[in-house]
């Protein structure tokens, strides 16, 4: 029940709908329990809350309860006495995932063996929910890379993890910690390709346990992924030092900041003025060229 103490919406199904809390009963889970003489039977129900009991600040709700029995011929029912709950707003992720159109290995057509180029693939979460996200865990999709020609697999190696600027345990699971409200978190894996190829396939569904409310409770907002020109630093004054993205969106370069706000930047040349509308941008090299077709 709401403050007003009327009734509120709930549902055992985690489906997206109007409900404002999942619920289920948890073991032992059964319908018509017997108590025995001078015994005693307990049951757990499990109430999740959805994205709409608390929107923007903590809401107060009533559980309350209707208990009926027989015993013999005599049936009895009651109500039990309200008691008050706060719900506090949940956090919503957005989810974002960068990676390149294209990477560069050894070209099988050539007598050379081309060293590997090191490619990024980064994620960056944006919690713009009124309550901070606690231990976020994101745990990626190994990429699929095919060589050109052949369209064959290529093999991939994973070189090192970060999250923010730190390097953490090398692996697909990153821990990006607490991420509080109107903030980001932003995590990178840098690998290498055998061949040269095109990413052609990377997952970016997320699913919320069923278990836990599946799509009604999930704190998931959106998930994108955006094709990675490259990793840049915002050297405006106040900005923090972690790499920023670089990215092609409808056929305009657009700047997604560590820091979770996103800007629209303008297309010139490395050799000619490096300010153009207040905005700095410090382009990093790779050590080898790769062909490219705009100007950074």
């Amino acid at each position: 029940m709401n403050s007003q103490l009327n009734p509120v919406q709930a549902s055992k199904e985690s489906v997206p709908s109007q409900a404002r809390f999942f619920y289920q009963l948890l073991a032992p889970n059964i319908d018509s329990p017997k108590v025995a003489a001078q015994g005693a039977e307990t049951q757990h129900w499990q109430i999740i809350p959805a994205s709409g009991a608390a929107i923007n600040v903590s809401s107060r709700y009533y559980l309350a309860a209707k208990v009926s029995y027989t015993q013999g011929e005599r049936s009895e029912a009651f109500d039990v006495k309200p008691v008050a709950i706060i719900v506090k707003p949940l956090p919503e992720l957005i989810v974002d995932y960068f990676l390149p159109s294209e990477v560069y290995g050894d070209d099988p057509f050539t007598d050379e063996i081309e060293p590997p180029i090191p490619f990024m693939l980064g994620v960056r979460v944006i919690n713009t929910g009124a309550s901070p996200s606690i231990a976020t865990t994101i745990e990626s999709a190994q990429p699929i890379i095919r060589e050109n020609k052949q369209h064959l697999l290529t093999q991939w190696k994973l070189l090192s993890t970060q999250v923010d600027a730190q390097p953490v345990e090398r692996r697909m699971q990153v821990n990006l910690g607490d991420i509080a409200t109107n903030t980001a978190r932003v995590g990178r894996w840098m690998m290498t390709s055998q061949l040269s190829g095109k990413f052609v396939e990377f997952t970016t569904a997320i699913r919320h346990s069923e278990a836990q409310g599946g799509e009604l409770t999930s704190v998931i907002k959106q998930t994108r992924q955006w094709p990675l020109l490259h990793d840049v630093l915002d050297t405006r004054a106040g900005r923090d030092d972690i790499l920023d993205f670089l990215v092609s969106k409808e056929d305009e370069l657009q700047l997604f900041s560590s820091e979770g706000d996103d800007a629209r930047v303008s297309n010139v040349s490395i050799d000619s003025i490096t300010q153009r509308n207040n905005l700095y941008l410090k382009l990093y090299r790779p050590r080898r060229a790769i062909p490219a077709k705009c100007d950074t």
